[in-house]
């Protein structure tokens, strides 16, 4: 009969796989955690898929505007920005598949907003060591001001459209003043 591991087996197996996860994230810089430098999976496909796209392209349930540039991927902190502002906050929900979903356009959550801000910081420091990217990125700063002020604004927007949604529930239901959290 199999004895049950102790508290101490238990804290250094944990210790044992921190050490591999982190061994194996130590590598030549461009072992992202998101997505990879060559746009084949994750967050970072619908990146490149966007900078290969040209003027009146669909890419994911968006078409892109007729003064949209064709970018070669590296990233910018302004080709961030025109990103997030023209097609991530636009684009609709999408299936596991990757399918648009209709009906869903400009619904992103802000969680997704921010897994979108992540891949692309990760991505930007994958290429900076990349040397395909490296002389392109030399010099350029990881600007983040206008990515958060993006944000902020998705943030916003998404409050006032779920009020909007719901007012009519709030029209029917009667005022409480005597809510307190021992109600909850």
């Amino acid at each position: 009969m199999a004895t049950a591991p102790t508290g101490e087996q238990l804290r250094a197996t944990r210790v044992e796989t921190r050490e591999l996860v982190l061994k194996s994230r130590a590598g030549n810089g461009t072992d992202l955690k998101y997505g990879d430098t060559e746009g084949t999976r994750g967050l970072t496909k619908h990146w490149f898929a966007w900078c290969r796209a040209g003027p009146g392209e669909t890419v994911y349930g968006v078409t892109m505007p007729d003064d949209k540039r064709v970018f070669n991927g590296a990233v910018h902190p302004h080709t961030v920005e025109v990103f997030l502002s023209t097609w991530v906050v636009k684009r609709p929900k999408l299936t596991r598949r990757g399918k648009p979903i209709a009906g869903t356009e400009g619904q992103i959550g802000n969680e997704a907003l921010r897994q979108y801000v992540k891949t692309l910081r990760d991505l930007y420091l994958g290429q900076r060591n990349d040397p395909r990217y490296a002389s392109q990125l030399a010099g350029v700063p990881q600007g983040m001001g206008e990515q958060k002020q993006i944000m902020q604004a998705h943030s916003n927007n998404t409050a006032k459209r779920r009020e909007a949604q719901h007012q009519d529930m709030a029209d029917w239901r009667p005022m409480s003043s005597d809510y307190n959290k021992s109600q909850h």
